[in-house]
Protein backbone atom coordinates (compact mmCIF):
# COMPACT_ATOMS: atom_id res chain seq x y z
CA UNK A 1 0.00 0.00 0.00
CA UNK A 2 1.45 3.61 -0.90
CA UNK A 3 0.03 7.05 -1.17
CA UNK A 4 -1.86 7.35 -4.54
CA UNK A 5 -3.30 4.22 -4.24
CA UNK A 6 -7.76 3.75 -4.79
CA UNK A 7 -9.93 2.27 -3.04
CA UNK A 8 -13.45 1.61 -3.28
CA UNK A 9 -16.65 0.58 -1.16
CA UNK A 10 -20.09 -0.90 -2.46
CA UNK A 11 -23.00 -0.19 -0.79
CA UNK A 12 -26.94 -0.08 -1.39
CA UNK A 13 -30.01 -2.01 -0.71
CA UNK A 14 -31.99 -2.48 -4.20
CA UNK A 15 -29.41 -0.16 -5.97
CA UNK A 16 -25.65 0.16 -5.85
CA UNK A 17 -23.42 3.03 -4.76
CA UNK A 18 -19.97 3.49 -4.73
CA UNK A 19 -17.28 5.92 -2.48
CA UNK A 20 -13.94 5.93 -3.59
CA UNK A 21 -11.23 7.10 -1.48
CA UNK A 22 -7.51 7.88 -1.97
CA UNK A 23 -4.34 7.33 0.40
CA UNK A 24 -2.87 10.21 0.83
CA UNK A 25 0.29 9.19 3.80
CA UNK A 26 1.13 5.84 5.65
CA UNK A 27 1.61 5.92 9.30
CA UNK A 28 5.45 5.00 10.27
CA UNK A 29 4.41 1.63 12.05
CA UNK A 30 2.16 0.81 8.73
CA UNK A 31 -0.75 0.37 10.81
CA UNK A 32 -3.15 3.09 9.64
CA UNK A 33 -3.58 5.54 6.21
CA UNK A 34 -4.15 8.75 6.61
CA UNK A 35 -7.59 9.11 3.33
CA UNK A 36 -9.45 11.58 1.37
CA UNK A 37 -12.16 11.03 -0.90
CA UNK A 38 -11.33 10.63 -4.19
CA UNK A 39 -13.25 12.82 -7.17
CA UNK A 40 -14.70 10.25 -9.71
CA UNK A 41 -14.96 11.14 -13.68
CA UNK A 42 -18.63 10.17 -14.63
CA UNK A 43 -18.13 8.41 -18.45
CA UNK A 44 -21.98 8.37 -19.34
CA UNK A 45 -25.23 6.01 -19.12
CA UNK A 46 -25.08 2.79 -19.53
CA UNK A 47 -28.43 1.83 -18.94
CA UNK A 48 -30.21 2.39 -15.17
CA UNK A 49 -26.23 3.12 -14.27
CA UNK A 50 -23.72 6.13 -14.57
CA UNK A 51 -20.03 4.66 -15.40
CA UNK A 52 -17.66 6.18 -13.29
CA UNK A 53 -14.32 6.38 -12.88
CA UNK A 54 -12.00 7.11 -9.74
CA UNK A 55 -8.99 9.52 -10.32
CA UNK A 56 -6.40 9.90 -7.35
CA UNK A 57 -7.62 13.63 -6.53
CA UNK A 58 -8.33 13.92 -3.03
CA UNK A 59 -11.07 16.06 -1.79
CA UNK A 60 -12.84 17.19 1.75
CA UNK A 61 -11.79 15.89 5.13
CA UNK A 62 -8.60 14.05 5.74
CA UNK A 63 -8.97 10.60 8.01
CA UNK A 64 -7.45 8.36 9.55
CA UNK A 65 -8.40 4.37 8.24
CA UNK A 66 -6.74 1.29 9.84
CA UNK A 67 -5.16 -0.91 7.25
CA UNK A 68 -6.54 -4.13 7.67
CA UNK A 69 -4.47 -6.71 4.54
CA UNK A 70 -4.57 -5.09 1.67
CA UNK A 71 -8.37 -3.50 2.79
CA UNK A 72 -8.95 -0.12 4.46
CA UNK A 73 -11.69 0.21 7.32
CA UNK A 74 -12.89 3.00 9.58
CA UNK A 75 -15.15 6.06 9.39
CA UNK A 76 -14.87 7.81 6.77
CA UNK A 77 -17.24 11.36 5.56
CA UNK A 78 -20.28 10.19 4.12
CA UNK A 79 -20.53 14.81 3.61
CA UNK A 80 -17.65 16.37 3.67
CA UNK A 81 -18.58 18.99 6.12
CA UNK A 82 -15.15 19.43 7.61
CA UNK A 83 -15.88 18.56 10.66
CA UNK A 84 -16.20 14.35 10.13
CA UNK A 85 -20.26 15.23 11.41
CA UNK A 86 -22.08 12.90 8.82
CA UNK A 87 -19.72 9.68 8.99
CA UNK A 88 -20.38 6.56 8.05
CA UNK A 89 -18.34 2.58 9.24
CA UNK A 90 -16.93 1.31 5.81
CA UNK A 91 -14.65 -1.50 4.21
CA UNK A 92 -12.59 -0.35 1.69
CA UNK A 93 -10.90 -2.55 -1.13
CA UNK A 94 -8.00 -1.50 -3.47
CA UNK A 95 -8.81 -1.05 -7.00
CA UNK A 96 -7.23 -3.17 -9.58
CA UNK A 97 -6.34 -2.33 -12.65
CA UNK A 98 -8.34 0.43 -14.36
CA UNK A 99 -11.69 -0.61 -13.67
CA UNK A 100 -15.17 1.07 -14.59
CA UNK A 101 -17.36 1.04 -12.18
CA UNK A 102 -21.03 1.08 -12.85
CA UNK A 103 -23.56 2.71 -9.98
CA UNK A 104 -27.60 2.90 -9.94
CA UNK A 105 -28.55 6.22 -11.20
CA UNK A 106 -30.00 8.35 -9.17
CA UNK A 107 -33.49 8.31 -10.97
CA UNK A 108 -33.73 4.65 -10.23
CA UNK A 109 -32.44 4.44 -6.81
CA UNK A 110 -34.36 5.24 -3.23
Amino acid sequence: MKAGEIFYASWGYDQTNYDFIVVKEISPSGKTALCQSAKGIHLGVNGQTNMQKPTSLGFGDVFRMKIKGENLRGSYPFCNDGLMKNSRLGSFSPIKDKKVFYETDTIYGH
